[in-house]
């Protein structure tokens, strides 16, 4: 979509603006993403597209809404981490500093599915 918008090739989603997109619903589908990519895309030509770069209602999922600054940050590392080690959980874990289980734990409670 970004392409087809006329985006730099090095221009991505973080992780993070991922996860708040990720979480929403979409009732508008293709027309209401396409819409978001390009309000954020019209803020950032090159990069990593952040949540701030997303719409005021995108930048959070719905899912996240309730949880603290600090639940969110932590939500945002672990998945991170989870796609810089391709989904492997032990190599996440020992990267945080966590055990395994602690990782299973938080995933669990902060709704991680990788």
């Amino acid at each position: 979509m970004l392409i087809a918008l006329g985006a730099d090739d090095r221009l991505r989603f973080s992780p993070a603006a991922l996860a708040s997109l990720a979480g929403h619903p979409w009732p508008g589908d293709l027309h209401e993403l396409h819409t978001v990519v390009r309000t954020a895309l019209g803020r950032r030509t090159t990069g990593d597209i952040t949540p701030r770069d997303l719409p005021e209602g995108y930048r959070v999922s719905p899912r996240l809404r309730g949880t603290t600054p600090l639940e969110r940050a932590e939500h945002d590392t672990i998945t991170a981490a989870l796609r810089a080690y391709g989904g492997n959980k032990l190599r996440t874990a020992q990267r945080l500093g966590i055990s395994r289980t602690t990782l299973y734990s938080r995933m669990r409670t902060l709704g991680i599915t990788l």
